[in-house]
């Protein structure tokens, strides 16, 4: 659409330009794209020269990283099985003591009604609130806090509370 106050005839100066770009993309749009196949074959060239050496490489090295798998492997077996016994312990463990605290709360119902629905017995009533807000007596003691006893009456008393040692009575 022409501007009606421009005298006729006169090029837009854009347009003008945006031909100009075009003629020069179309003029070299066939270089570059023979210098791009050049260089695709030259790449191809060069990883053919360079294939048989990283084969070469590889086969040597093969034996080394075989061996050293085969070193490695019985270790992270060991480890992996150790974690795995170390997780089925602590499993056990924390159902044991899920059972075991289930048990003093239903023995424990003839207390009173906490406000949430729960009952808080008197074995509750022994274990001290830490900083955590934890008054599950299914929760270990603290060997850190000297107030947490070292004996409850669980079945495992006679097992040491914690990894500072043995119960003391």
């Amino acid at each position: 659409m022409e501007n009606p106050n421009e005298p006729a005839g006169r090029r837009d100066p854009f347009e003008e330009l945006n031909r100009k770009i075009e003629a020069a993309m179309e003029e070299i749009r066939p270089k570059v794209r023979r210098a791009l196949e050049e260089l695709e074959e030259r790449v191809d060239a060069a990883l053919e020269d360079v294939k048989p050496r990283v084969d070469e490489a590889r086969t040597r090295a093969r034996p080394k990283v075989d061996e050293f798998v085969s070193d490695f492997q019985p270790r992270i077996d060991a480890v992996l099985g150790r974690m795995q016994s170390a997780l089925e312990n602590l499993r056990r463990d924390f159902e044991a003591r899920a059972s075991r605290a289930e048990a003093r709360q239903g023995g424990a119902s003839t207390g009173a009604e906490a406000p949430g629905g729960g009952s808080e017995g008197a074995a509750e009533a022994r274990w001290p609130r830490d900083e955590g807000g934890s008054t599950s007596p299914a929760d270990p003691p603290k060997e850190s806090r000297p107030d947490w006893p070292t004996t409850d009456g669980r079945e495992d008393a006679g097992r040491p509370s914690g990894p500072g040692g043995p119960a003391v009575p």
